[in-house]
């Protein structure tokens, strides 16, 4: 499996967003993390709550785990729903 990142940044939302691991809202004015990448060859533009972007990389720290199903997870958590 491969993977390349392309940006990774934090933005301040100008129009709502769904985030990719908890899929609960990224409200217009609030702060979020944007990744752009490629993963095995798809094109990837995710969106996530801060506190998502930090758990889903706890996550893959500590089970080493690359994949994920989005919308799976409890906000700010690696606890899937």
């Amino acid at each position: 499996m491969s993977y390349t990142l392309f940006s990774d940044f934090t933005h301040r939302a100008k129009k709502p967003h769904k985030c990719i691991w908890c899929a609960e809202p990224i409200e217009v004015k609030s702060f979020y993390k944007r990744e752009k990448s490629v993963y095995d060859g798809h094109f990837q533009d995710h969106k996530w709550h801060e506190e998502c972007f930090d758990a889903a990389q706890r996550y893959f720290a500590e089970y080493h785990e690359e994949e994920f199903d989005p919308h799976s997870f409890k906000r700010g958590t690696a606890e899937e729903n």
